[in-house]
């Protein structure tokens, strides 16, 4: 099992390497609550559930938030249009 220190410091290093935020996964910042929430949404997406945002763990999760903001598009052109 990895240390809590490690996997935030691999955490902060996958972001700054990604582009990702703590926020994507409705956290603040690099701490042990986003490590569990990453866990949770590794067990969601029935990835490898280590809290650490690797490449498997960032793919799932972009596309994620890609469907996210389509859904999102679609419904303000359906309120503008009728």
């Amino acid at each position: 099992m990895f240390k809590k220190w490690y996997i935030r410091w691999r955490n902060k290093k996958s972001a700054k390497k990604l582009g990702w935020k703590p926020e994507w996964f409705g956290a603040i910042k690099f701490d042990n609550h986003l490590t569990r929430k990453i866990k949770a949404f590794q067990k969601k997406y029935n990835l490898k559930r280590d809290g650490m945002c690797g490449g498997h763990t960032y793919k799932i999760l972009v596309l994620k938030r890609q469907t996210f903001i389509k859904k999102i598009k679609a419904k303000k052109t359906n309120y503008n249009n009728g």
